[in-house]
């Protein structure tokens, strides 16, 4: 009889575990419903802009001669925000300038060169002559390089330009920004900033030879996490983690792959409401079924197949770039 009533006890415990975990399915699932589709967009222009509605706010992006910044670009200049885009690429920062129906600076600087001081103070110098005198509201750090090469097989100044360009360049940015904002907070006004990742900086997400890349674009990761830690009640902070998103830097059309223009609506459309984001739908669906609702890993494993021969493409492209 001991026996039978230890059996029962068991049995309703493993039901009640196994309702409990029926319930986080549905709430994730109803909660990822509402984020994607029903919940509405902050009116950017309003929550972040100034009080005094004639002025209009500044969005600073770098990296955004292209791809995913570019995209971002087009998302704040449809927002009525002014921009200053900071990119290596002078072409692409001029016909940008072509793109916008919004006022557009530009700074054309290397984020490589932020490995010395005097390099350092340049770009803050050419950040003064542009930002003195506008509402600066928002910043976005995007700049990012990838790195295809075997960390054995690398040069010191590949991985010194990794480090500075993927992680260096978030630090300097936000050095000089979140003061501001800070400042803004003080005048009852809110800022953001939006620190952009890669799922290959998780430690979940396995990185091919793609080590250099991940390790410093983790970086951005912490960095954007401790900003939301100590000013959360200042400043909107959020940390995007793209997924497989085509653009020049990934154009081997690996599974699931998003296009720009709609990953960057849902960053938008999450911005104020979230702190973490993979933007797109399907992003948040497949990091779910790969690393959080897993069946002895089998989706993860397809996944992982079906990806292999594009991350050998990918590095055959890169290797004909150089």
């Amino acid at each position: 009889m001991m026996h039978v009533e230890q059996t029962k006890k068991a049995l309703h415990g493993c039901a009640a575990l196994g309702a409990w975990k029926l319930m986080q399915v549905a709430g994730d699932v109803a909660y990822g419903f509402w984020k994607h589709y029903m919940r509405p967009r902050h009116n950017l222009l309003r929550r972040y802009g100034a009080k005094d509605r004639s002025i209009v706010p500044w969005a600073v992006v770098t990296g955004g001669a292209d791809g995913i910044g570019k995209a971002y670009c087009h998302q704040l200049a449809g927002a009525g925000f002014n921009l200053i885009v900071v990119d290596k690429d002078s072409n692409g920062l001029a016909r940008l300038k072509t793109l916008m129906n919004v006022k557009v600076e530009t700074i054309c600087y290397d984020f490589a060169d932020l490995g010395t001081e005097d390099n350092h103070k340049e770009l803050e110098h050419q950040l003064k002559s542009k930002c003195t005198g506008k509402d600066i509201a928002i910043l976005i750090n995007n700049a990012a390089e990838f790195q295809q090469k075997k960390l054995v097989d690398s040069s010191w100044s590949y991985v010194l330009r990794a480090s500075n360009v993927n992680a260096h360049s978030y630090a300097a940015m936000a050095k000089y920004f979140v003061p501001g904002f800070l400042a803004r907070h003080e005048q009852g006004l809110l800022s953001a900033v939006i620190n952009v990742g890669t799922c290959a900086a998780e430690p979940q997400n396995p990185r091919y030879q793609y080590s250099l890349y991940g390790a410093t674009k983790a970086y951005g990761h912490i960095l954007s996490s401790s900003l939301n830690e100590m000013y959360s009640d200042k400043i909107d902070v959020m940390t995007v983690i793209p997924r497989q998103t085509e653009t020049k830097m990934n154009p081997a059309g690996f599974m699931f792959t998003a296009q720009p223009e709609d990953h960057a609506k849902a960053v938008f459309d999450q911005l104020g409401h979230e702190t973490q984001t993979y933007a797109v739908m399907m992003h948040d669906l497949e990091y779910n079924l790969r690393f959080k609702y897993t069946f002895f890993g089998l989706f993860d494993k397809f996944v992982q197949w079906g990806n292999a021969s594009k991350n050998a493409d990918l590095v055959k492209i890169y290797d004909k770039r150089d």
